[in-house]
């Protein structure tokens, strides 16, 4: 084997990795930066957040059992 195919068997390992450390890193830095926002909002706006993502996986749950025929 010689080095090109030597290399060329080599990078995608090392390219899944990078990518892989990318992910969790934009990972953590989503979950940074909703603490820091939830941590300056005051009580009754988190409740009312709250309040929205709960309507939300209402809704998410009612179409999960949506029939278009029906």
């Amino acid at each position: 084997m010689n080095a090109p195919e030597l290399l060329d068997s080599i990078a995608p390992e090392q390219a899944d990795t990078r990518d892989a450390a990318r992910r969790g890193a934009g990972t953590w830095m989503v979950v940074l930066i909703l603490v820091v926002v939830f941590g300056y909002l005051t009580a009754s706006r988190r409740k009312a957040l709250g309040t929205f993502a709960e309507q939300v996986a209402d809704i998410v749950r009612d179409f999960r059992g949506y029939d278009p025929e029906f």
